[in-house]
């Protein structure tokens, strides 16, 4: 009897197995019919014979919501869109100062221009489109697709210096003289940083006049587009600094300024989108003697020692080398720093000279 038993079991067994693995016909149409072919626990899913207890951790799973922690969707990252030339997208961006001087920090650098490039034209000698920033550091592309990889070459505006002094374009002119009237208007022409006018009553343009020259990185790729008219809050808006600034900071860092060399700054985000504390950074590639890892503080400057990303989310690399072209590319990966949790992998282009602004959301590679 019991060795009767035995047999019946092992054939069940057997059978059970071919019921879950023989996916091709149809296996049942209720519960009932898995009970008289697999045994007692299986049920009928989607005609399939299966153990009641995966058909429970699956509705556990769909029941289950959303995770919506900071980092819940470390789980399970957003993936990379796929390339879709038949869905425009709109890519909107704004561009302000970032300063030592509280009466430059945070303006809009109006008449910055722009060039949209693929990701395979790295020298960007064909671009996909061109902008320019409006009078608040605004500027939309439109002839992106979901899944672009790209990025965008950021020349910002510079006076130019001749006989009669030093001339700055035409529209970054316009743009400040219209803000000196609405603040002359509003009684505030004598505010400590309000735009000041000259004894022609032009404006003083209150913008550095060395800003360098950047890449900004377009990660991940778009998977939808911008609202074309929605409001870029200031922490974040991409911030170009002069290399006055880029001098002081290598100098709090103990570094050499490298008029060859390429800096990376990268804001860690997490799942929600915000800034994210206790991430650390790990870049291969581009590194030389003078290179440095700095992590900004809760005042925003550079700390070598901090070892992860205080509340703003800013990390980044000084002194990158690009190699001997000028132009080279670097892997950054960004991980917690509490439990090894990799947030994301991530390339970025890097130039001579130039400053390359990466976003770092959670992202499945």
């Amino acid at each position: 009897m019991r060795a009767a038993f035995g047999v019946l079991a092992s054939t069940l067994a057997v059978v059970g197995c071919q019921m879950i693995l023989s996916t091709d016909r149809t296996q049942c149409a209720v519960d009932a019919d898995c009970t008289l072919k697999a045994g007692p626990g299986f049920v009928c899913t989607s005609q399939v014979c299966v153990p009641g207890s995966v058909q429970d951790a699956a509705s556990a799973d769909a029941a289950a919501p959303p995770d919506d922690s900071p980092w819940g969707c470390l789980a399970n990252p957003p993936p990379r869109a796929v390339e879709d030339r038949s869905a425009p997208v709109v890519i909107r961006q704004r561009y302000l100062v970032y300063s030592l001087s509280d009466c430059q920090h945070n303006r809009p650098i109006p008449g910055t221009q722009l060039k949209l490039c693929s990701q395979r034209d790295v020298t960007c000698g064909s671009p996909v489109e061109t902008a320019t920033t409006d009078c608040d550091g605004y500027a939309n592309f439109r002839a992106a697709y979901r899944g672009f990889e790209g990025f965008v070459l950021v020349t910002p505006p510079r006076p130019t210096v001749g006989d009669g002094g030093s001339t700055w374009p035409e529209t970054t002119v316009r743009c400040f003289r219209e803000l000196a009237a609405r603040e002359a208007a509003a009684g505030k022409s004598g505010d400590r940083c309000a735009v000041q006018t000259d004894l022609k009553g032009d404006p003083v343009i209150p913008i550095p006049d060395d800003l360098v020259e950047g890449v900004s990185a377009l990660v991940p790729p778009p998977s939808a587009g911008d609202d074309p008219a929605k409001e870029i809050p200031e922490p974040e808006a991409a911030h170009l600094m002069s290399t006055g600034t880029l001098r002081s900071l290598l100098g709090i860092v103990g570094r050499p300024f490298d008029t060859n060399g390429g800096h990376l700054l990268a804001l860690a985000l997490d799942c929600q989108g915000k800034p994210a504390t206790g991430v650390n950074l790990a870049v291969s590639g581009g590194i030389g003697q003078n290179s440095q890892l700095y992590y900004t503080d809760s005042s925003g400057l550079p700390n070598i020692n901090q070892g992860e990303t205080s509340e703003r989310g800013e990390t980044g690399y000084l002194n990158l080398e690009p190699g001997p072209t000028g132009i080279g590319v670097v892997t950054v990966t960004a991980s917690r720093a509490g439990t090894g949790e990799r947030v994301g992998v991530y390339a970025a282009l890097t130039r001579a000279g130039h400053i390359t602004y990466l976003a770092m959301p959670p992202l499945r590679n």
